[in-house]
């Protein structure tokens, strides 16, 4: 799904890496409006569209919140009642994204989308509803896509969706975050919301996760499912240097993956290089594939390798 470009290749790490400085974006800003600018900026570059637009509820309809190269009098003109029934169309919808080919109108969603010339002054390819189980905020209209042609088949490529989906995700958390932010400023409690932003990222990619200090050799963090896969639940390993954790367990498949992780910080030559890129590793009889991306400033400034784990797929 990535090379240079997010919307190219499939590589898990590339993946990752577009999706986590994405949501570093997005945790970034301190105001709905500039958050929105940057999740249309984010779908724009992973869709190729070259205008978006961000509808989010106010109290008498959806209106365009946030947008990226659209003129002034579109934004302030255009808008949907909170019982239009492209509205009430999208929150039955089940798809993560809707899209169509330039100025095919077949699907339902888009018959009815340009129902009463609503929304015709806009240039529309996808539509990405943004609501969870409890939540409909809104949506997001991208339009103008810079391919020549549109290819159906590229859009049921697994990685493809599953990134978009996470995207989407991030974007309603971050969205819901910031409002939340907007009507309790006063008594926003800053350590919860540490505490929320690391939960989220932790858990909300399915594979394993560890964060390990470049200065000191700490591991500042790991989520539950690497615990798992090197068999450590029951290792205290949070705030732990890495020769300490070799030497006090030198059999562990786990003091094995630390040996690897220095051996390859040793001949790192750049930090705008992945340490790890789709690096198979056999440990103990069994396969890995390892990921990461250098990162600056995660936990209190400090910088340091956060490492992808994932068994390798069977042959």
């Amino acid at each position: 799904m990535f090379t240079n470009q997010p919307h190219q290749s499939s590589t898990p790490g590339l993946a990752f890496d577009f999706f986590y400085k994405s949501l570093l974006k997005f945790l970034s800003k301190t105001n709905i409006k500039t958050l929105g600018n940057e999740i249309c900026r984010a779908f724009i570059q992973l869709l190729e569209a070259q205008e978006a637009a961000l509808f989010l509820k106010e109290k008498d309809g959806y209106k365009i919140k946030s947008a990226v190269n659209l003129r002034k009098k579109k934004i302030q003109s255009i808008r949907l009642s909170l019982k239009s029934p492209f509205v009430r169309r999208l929150k039955k919808v089940k798809k993560s994204i809707l899209y169509k080919s330039q100025g095919d109108f077949s699907i339902e969603e888009f018959k009815i989308l340009y129902l009463k010339h609503t929304l015709s002054r806009l240039a529309v390819d996808y539509v990405v509803p943004f609501k969870n189980k409890s939540n409909f905020l809104g949506f997001l209209i991208l339009g103008k896509i810079k391919s020549e042609h549109f290819s159906k088949q590229a859009w049921l490529e697994r990685d493809k969706l599953n990134l978009i989906e996470r995207l989407a995700c991030a974007s309603i958390f971050c969205l819901e975050k910031a409002g939340l932010k907007a009507r309790m400023a006063s008594a926003q409690d800053k350590l919860r919301e540490v505490r929320q932003i690391k939960d989220f990222l932790w858990q909300f990619f399915g594979q394993g996760i560890i964060f390990i200090d470049y200065q000191t050799g700490k591991i500042i963090s790991l989520n539950q499912k690497i615990k798992k896969l090197f068999k450590i639940e029951d290792f205290n390993t949070v705030n732990k240097n890495t020769d300490n954790l070799i030497d006090k367990y030198p059999q562990e498949i786990f003091s094995d993956f630390l040996r690897c992780y220095k051996d390859a910080k040793i001949l790192r030559r750049s930090f705008n290089k992945d340490l790890f890129r789709d690096q198979a590793l056999k440990l103990k009889g069994q396969d890995f594939i390892l990921n990461s991306i250098f990162v600056r400033g995660i936990v209190r400034k400090r910088i340091g390798d956060l490492i992808i784990v994932q068994r390798a797929p069977a042959l």
